[in-house]
């Protein structure tokens, strides 16, 4: 299938997904007739109603009228149509008018009662608003649109969002600086489509961009803001790209505030269930405040959910204020290449070596990323990938990255969590990649098991795998500042893997890695192992390596010396007594069945240190009650209530937490246990001052909350 143009994908508030259709306003229009024909005067929304043709009102027509007569309108469907199919001939045109409403649910149960479909001798022509050959089901081009409770069958792709108007894609540049805001695409069913599900994309234009050929970016500065997609339930074909995308081609495109949301994805293609992407040869591009929580994807779809900034050939981009929130995963590998990977934040990868020209995907970063609460399944190379690089690309930069409270799972072998800049897939052999750094990464209170079957061979077998290169052309690279605490992983490969570079990579370096209060539980293998040059790799170190009030049931092999650990049980002599370290049985409650936490009489307990060790273990208690254990559960003490501050910012800047759980450039939402002496800082962007707080906090200077109940605040940004 022919793709004109990459998507992009927004979502928005789900707050509105199961609603019953609003009272009837004078701009209602009701369409009265399954057919596509337009022979009525579609001049505007009153031509219509009082001359609809002889057949009565289509859907195309009511689309058509209200691009003629801009305003706020809502089109329905009357109880006589319940059930029925409108069969497109061609591609409907887009909502271009705004503020137009397609409500499809007629009894009001929140559910679909019209299902739209193609005809036989459907044709879309590409470049009229659709990016792919076999058409779109609806395509939106305004603001304050709602799609709500439709089927829709068999398209090439369900939902096109874009700013496309009639010859964009032939003038000598595209149009610039278009807005679309306020978009809603809540409650519809979309069954068999292609490629895409609800797509975001930039402009396609003949004369510009990686898509038509050119080595110049189409230069458009268009703007998605404010997008909700929720409660949709979507299955692709075998071909399906992904079910939901906002991808990023041309330069200075922005998508702000995007919430994807309680949506169904069934993947029967292989590349991506959600995906939030710069790609093309973008520049200057970015994706910032986006929310993706509670979706369902399963199938056989390469990644799950992905976060990337700059793929192909895109260059200098950015995103920054992720939210992944207690989505869950299933994947199932087919045998496509690397597969299957829960999440990917990266900056900087691609493998695509057919596209010309030739460019890599230099000095992109992704940073402020929040993955948390998601559950991750399935035939799984990896649960959660932190990654940069790949493609050819250099100097890229993924920072301030959180994965916190995940359950991982993979009957495989796999990286539970991998943290790793990469050298390969670049378009020309053995072009070196170099200067990919990854900084400030926090692994926190994941579950993670790995099973022993054999799929994809990952980086590394094990629970978490950091590696500082890896590849023959990965030179220079840094990964920084890594924290792994209040982990459980076990029983199976439970590896902790601490890699300077691997399979050729050279001049790379890993440092400052602090392991804390983690419950790392593999009696038949290592339970760390640190290895500065693995597999034919030169040059590369491992430094900094600190680890504290930590279980290891397992051996301890490669670099690691007794200077590293404090207040640890280990399973060897030569670390014991030394200290703090104990050699001990940790006596877990059941660890056959993966039950960790520890029984009365543990050593563990009482024996760790508080100088360094977290104020919660992996339940949320509080620690220490009396004494600090070692290990990431705590004995005894009861489980904290947690509440949830709630952070939206009018204007450009950013607002952050002490203790960390909150650092967002538009909206999030973080967790503290009942007690928590909160304290939030504004900072303004580049050109904008802060103007002060509301809500729970008021005045200009750093807000300190002591958390009792949920609470909002909202941080007021202006220009200068």
């Amino acid at each position: 299938m022919k793709i004109a143009a990459p998507a992009a994908l927004l979502v928005l508030v789900a707050a509105m997904s199961a609603a019953a259709p609003a009272a009837r306003s004078a701009s209602d229009i009701v369409v009265t007739t399954v057919s596509d024909a337009t022979n009525g005067d579609t001049s505007s929304v009153a031509a219509l109603l009082a001359n609809p043709g002889p057949d009565g009102v289509s859907l195309r027509e009511s689309i058509t009228a209200t691009n003629n007569d801009p305003g706020t309108h809502t089109i329905r469907f009357p109880p006589s149509l319940k059930g029925a199919t409108i069969t497109f001939d061609s591609q409907p045109p887009p909502l271009l008018g705004g503020g137009v409403t397609i409500e499809g649910d007629i009894d009001g149960d929140g559910k679909p009662d019209v299902t739209l479909s193609k005809g036989a001798g459907f044709a879309a022509t590409l470049g009229t608003y659709c990016p792919v050959s076999d058409g779109c089901g609806l395509s939106i081009g305004s603001s304050g649109n709602r799609l709500h409770a439709l089927t829709i069958a068999g398209f090439g792709a369900g939902v096109d969002i874009e700013p496309w108007h009639p010859g964009d894609d032939s003038r000598p540049a595209p149009p610039t600086n278009q807005t679309l805001s306020d978009n809603v695409v809540s409650g519809l069913v979309m069954q068999s489509v292609e490629t895409f599900g609800v797509f975001i994309d930039s402009v396609f234009n003949k004369n510009c961009g990686l898509y038509a050929g050119y080595p110049q970016p189409c230069v458009t500065n268009d703007t998605w803001a404010n997008t909700t997609i929720t409660g949709n339930t979507i299955e692709t074909g075998n071909a399906g790209d992904a079910g939901i995308a906002a991808k990023l081609s041309n330069a200075g495109d922005r998508v702000q505030n995007i919430t994807v949301t309680d949506n169904t994805i069934q993947i029967n293609g292989t590349d991506e269930g959600i995906g939030l992407e710069v790609i093309g040869n973008a520049t200057g591009a970015a994706i910032s405040g986006a929310l993706v929580a509670r979706n369902s994807i399963a199938g056989r779809a390469d990644i799950g959910i992905s976060v990337s900034a700059g793929g192909t050939r895109a260059q200098a981009n950015t995103i920054e204020g992720v939210q992944m929130l207690n989505n869950r995963i299933n994947l199932a590998s087919q045998n496509s290449g690397f597969c299957c990977q829960g999440i990917v934040v990266e900056a900087g990868g691609d493998t695509n070596t057919a596209l010309a020209p030739v460019a890599y995907p230099d000095g992109n970063q992704t940073q402020n990323v929040l993955v948390r609460g998601n559950t991750i399944t399935g035939t799984l190379v990896s649960g959660v990938s932190v990654q940069a690089g790949l493609g050819g690309g250099s100097n890229n930069r993924v920072n301030d990255i959180q994965v916190e409270a995940n359950t991982i799972t993979s009957s495989t072998l796999a990286s539970g969590v991998l943290i790793w800049t990469v050298g390969g897939g670049s378009p020309v052999p053995n072009k070196d990649e170099t200067g990919n750094q990854i900084a400030r990464i926090a692994v926190d209170a994941n579950r993670i098991r790995i099973g022993t079957a054999q799929g994809t061979q990952p980086p590394g077998a094990g629970g978490i795998v950091v590696v500082g290169g890896f590849g023959s052309v990965a030179r220079s690279g840094s990964v920084k500042d890594i924290q792994l605490v209040n982990n459980v992983i076990g029983p199976g490969p439970g590896l902790i893997l601490l890699i300077g570079g691997a399979n050729g990579a050279s001049g790379d370096q890993l440092d400052g890695v602090q392991i804390v209060n983690d419950t790392v539980a593999d009696q038949g293998g290592p339970a760390l192992q640190i290895t500065s040059n693995d597999k034919g790799a030169t040059g590369n170190s491992v430094s900094g390596v600190t680890i504290l009030n930590t279980i290891f049931w397992g051996s301890l092999a490669g670099e690691v010396t007794p200077s590293m650990i404090r207040s640890s049980i280990v399973s060897q002599a030569e670390f014991a007594g030394v200290n703090g370290n104990i050699r001990a049985d940790p006596k877990f409650v059941d660890p056959a069945k993966g039950d960790f936490h520890l029984r009365a009489g543990s050593p563990a307990i009482g024996a760790g240190t508080s100088s360094g060790a977290p104020t919660t273990d992996f339940d949320g208690r509080a620690r220490p009650v009396g004494h600090v254990d070692i290990g990431a559960y705590q004995f005894g003490g009861a489980r904290p209530t947690r509440y949830a501050v709630s952070i939206s910012i009018v204007g450009k800047g950013r607002v952050t937490s002490r203790p960390t759980g909150i650092s967002c450039p538009s909206r999030c939402v973080g967790s503290f246990a009942a007690g928590t002496v909160l304290r939030l800082s504004a900072t303004p962007a580049k050109h904008y001052r802060f103007a002060g707080w509301r809500r729970r906090c008021s005045g200009r200077a750093p807000c300190t909350i002591t958390i009792k109940k949920d609470q909002v605040v909202r941080a007021i940004f202006r220009r200068r």
